[in-house]
């Protein structure tokens, strides 16, 4: 039968366990290009409201073939969502 202390460190280590099995199948390797690519539709959610959906914004010129399908705001907190397409991806930014 567990003790309480051993009760409270079962879970850190089942889930210390999992992320190290779950570690093990990761050969993920940094790119700049896909990196500025996020940056720069990130950027994009900063515009203003007609900017984005017009895709007139500085940023929006780094991805000329991208179409917004739709923008969505909220005052009352003060967010900012768009999405849309480009190329082989959807894109959904927000701030």
């Amino acid at each position: 039968m567990f003790s309480v202390s051993h009760c409270r460190l079962a879970p850190s280590a089942f889930l210390f366990l999992l992320l190290l099995l779950c570690s093990c199948g990761v050969h993920a390797t940094y790119s700049e290009e896909p990196a500025m690519s996020a940056l720069y539709f990130s950027k994009a959610s900063y515009c203003d409201v007609p900017s984005i959906g017009n895709w007139t914004c500085e940023s929006c010129h780094k991805h000329p073939s991208f179409q917004v399908k739709k923008v969505f705001t909220n005052h009352s907190y003060g967010t900012l969502a768009y999405m849309g397409v480009s190329e082989d991806r959807i894109v959904i930014s927000f701030r």
